[in-house]
């Protein structure tokens, strides 16, 4: 009875990482490995382990693919997530922005089975985030030296905003 409810759950098991892996290999720009508690890759799929110079890794140790110079700090996010705690780290890689999300998965029992890495490439987010801010930065300079008084009304007429000029008034 046991043998058969031990091959059940490795036929879940299989099962479930079969979806995982069909979903992280049709998400645009992410990547999604599981580690083991010797920070070992039992699962990486994903288009930013590309961009990261990453090519098959599973099976392989967190030391083994990483930078000797970048791996204390994942080392500590992955050995946190192993301990309950969520972590996070951005960093550039070949004029791509990548962040990486480290988080703890828990079993049905509620122990921590093993942990997961997100690596989401967020270089078109940061772009349009420096963009938006030039643009404020702009917006910002042609209000406040304008010669003509401005005002902003908010939609019950209230005044939201004025500019120096418009202070003068």
């Amino acid at each position: 009875r046991s043998a058969r409810a031990g091959q059940q759950k490795r036929h879940s098991l299989n099962h479930d990482a079969g979806r995982c892996r069909l979903l992280a290999r049709n998400l645009p720009d992410i990547a999604v490995m599981l580690f083991d508690h010797d920070l070992r890759y039992l699962i990486a799929e994903g288009s930013v382990l590309e961009t990261l110079g990453l090519g098959d890794i599973e099976g392989r140790t967190l030391r083994e693919v990483t930078d000797p110079q970048l791996y204390p700090t994942l080392e500590k996010l992955y050995r946190d997530a192993l301990a309950g705690v969520e972590g996070q780290y951005e960093d550039t890689v070949d004029d791509h922005v990548i962040r990486v999300r480290v988080m703890p998965i828990h079993d049905d029992d509620g122990e921590i089975a093993a942990g997961m890495v997100t690596a989401q490439d967020i270089t078109q987010y940061r772009r349009a985030e420096r963009a938006m801010s030039t643009n404020e930065r702009r917006f910002r300079g042609l209000f406040e030296h304008n010669n003509d008084a401005v005002l902003f009304l908010n939609w019950d007429e209230v005044i939201e905003a004025a500019n120096p000029r418009a202070t003068e008034m």
